[in-house]
């Protein structure tokens, strides 16, 4: 398992996690309602991911993608919300 791997795994998640923590202060009741929801999911990511023998940043964020599409065909939230639990993964993965 690579070193540097492993570190930008656990820089990605702390930076996620903080931008996740940090919506509190930040934003609208709707966008905490959205970053709240991500980040359960994110919580069971994290240890999906690390628990891999080699994980990634591009690994947390497939794994990311499964369990809200999972949760989504199960009738978790309406499309728009969806939509907009979606593009905030897009926006803290990419940043």
């Amino acid at each position: 398992m690579p070193v540097n791997a492993i570190y930008t795994v656990e820089q990605k998640i702390e930076n996620i996690e903080a931008q996740l923590l940090d919506a509190v202060n930040l934003v609208s009741d709707d966008e905490l309602f959205f970053a709240s929801y991500l980040h359960g999911h994110f919580d069971l990511v994290i240890v999906q991911t690390m628990a891999q023998p080699e994980p990634s940043v591009s690994l947390m964020d497939q794994i990311m993608q499964q369990s809200l599409a999972k949760a989504f065909a199960n009738g978790e939230l309406d499309q728009e919300e969806q939509e907009s639990v979606i593009a905030l993964w897009q926006n803290l993965i990419k940043t």
